[in-house]
């Protein structure tokens, strides 16, 4: 509870959405291909979410089809499977039945919850800042709190692997 008696706010998160993008990459290599270009494993709120995410890259780089049973295997052998939520919360995502929108909507809710949650901690970081004043050098502190917002901002997909599945 925070001071005045409400629970504290979750930071911005979209998990149907994370749910849409990770079905579409468990069902279609397509989907994967165009995912890695819009989505880091980061960007997930739910950190099962980012682990499933990652063995689906990690299968996709190997040039295997990611489905259920691939990225089942890719969690037990990197031991995230239980951290994940088993193979039965695989099969389920898989099985839930899709939404209107498109899965590539959904990712990119997901990157601007992530880009929100990001500027969120950079905001945090800068009031800390703020709070110690300016100590010495003015252009340094105004360098400082300009590269922790862009770095907040940044849309770097350096993390894309090569395209392994058909």
């Amino acid at each position: 509870m925070t001071e005045e008696g409400f629970p504290p706010a979750q930071p911005p998160h979209d998990l149907a959405a994370e749910k849409a993008v990770l079905r579409a990459m468990l069902r279609s290599p397509k989907a994967v291909a165009d995912v890695v270009e819009i989505l880091a494993g980061s960007d997930f709120y739910r950190p099962a979410h980012e682990l499933i995410h990652d063995a689906v890259l990690a299968v996709y780089a190997r040039g295997e089809t990611p489905d259920v049973v691939t990225v089942t295997a890719e969690l037990g052998k990197t031991s995230h499977l239980t951290q994940a939520g088993g193979h039965v919360y695989l099969h389920t995502l898989t099985s839930e039945s899709t939404t209107g929108d498109t899965w590539k909507k959904s990712a990119e809710r997901v990157l601007a919850t992530s880009v929100l949650r990001r500027t969120l901690q950079a905001t945090a970081r800068i009031e800390d800042l703020v709070a110690q004043g300016v100590t010495h050098d003015l252009d340094s502190f105004v360098d400082t709190v300009q590269a922790e917002i862009h770095a907040a901002t940044l849309l770097d997909r350096t993390h894309i692997p090569p395209a392994g599945a058909s």
